[in-house]
């Protein structure tokens, strides 16, 4: 039911952009160092967000926003379609990056090798975040631009750059690694739960 909610929404959102792009005519550079021109886009202005670090966390105001983007797309609903499934994929993933290095931090606060535990961590870890990720992580904009290159790219003479933010609250961020430490504290392996305390101490802390 969930995965039949997300293909509604996402072929929604595929209409709703292809039926109000403009176009800019610009020439400049695309990504990979691709020279062409802008023939057609998503909206009249780029989005602040479109021009961050792409496949990397962005703290906001009440969130973190990841940065997905995809070229060389020839079809744009299929591309829109791929590009927020595959931007939420690797969203979980850059997350999961990120709960673990709040671990490792903690872990090395009280010399313990995060190393020595991981296969033990993994298996909290993997759990709390996927979790956490399919119940707060959501497509929060998506930006296209149709792209004319100055020289036919893989046989492409025009192309598509596709741009995606997932935004996850802040609130599920604190609250993995709040559930992540508690299921440490409660794991037989001591290790474990001298990180688990850990983090506990260190979000107190914080907060």
């Amino acid at each position: 039911m969930k995965l039949y909610h997300l293909k509604v929404s996402i072929i929604a959102s595929c209409f709703a952009l292809i039926s109000s792009c403009v176009n800019p005519s610009a020439s400049y550079q695309g990504l990979g160092g691709v020279d062409g021109e802008v023939v057609e886009r998503s909206r009249e202005k780029a989005p602040a967000w479109a021009g961050l670090r792409p496949f990397a966390f962005h703290d906001q105001a009440f969130s973190f926003g990841y940065i997905h983007v995809e070229n060389q797309h020839a079809d744009l609903p299929l591309g829109i379609k791929k590009t927020q499934l595959n931007a939420l994929l690797r969203g979980k993933d850059v997350f999961r990056d990120e709960i673990k290095l709040s671990i490792t931090d903690a872990a090395t606060s009280v010399r313990v090798s995060y190393d020595q535990v991981a296969d033990s961590a993994a298996f909290h870890v993997d759990a709390v975040c996927e979790q956490a990720w399919s119940a707060n992580a959501k497509v929060a904009d998506i930006f296209f631009e149709k792209f004319r290159p100055a020289v036919a790219t893989k046989g492409l003479l025009e192309f598509y750059n596709i741009f995606v933010i997932v935004e996850l609250p802040k609130s599920a961020m604190s609250e993995s690694l709040r559930n992540v430490a508690r299921r440490f504290k409660n794991s037989s392996k001591s290790d474990l739960q001298k990180i688990g305390a850990a983090i506990d101490t260190r979000m107190s802390v914080a907060h």
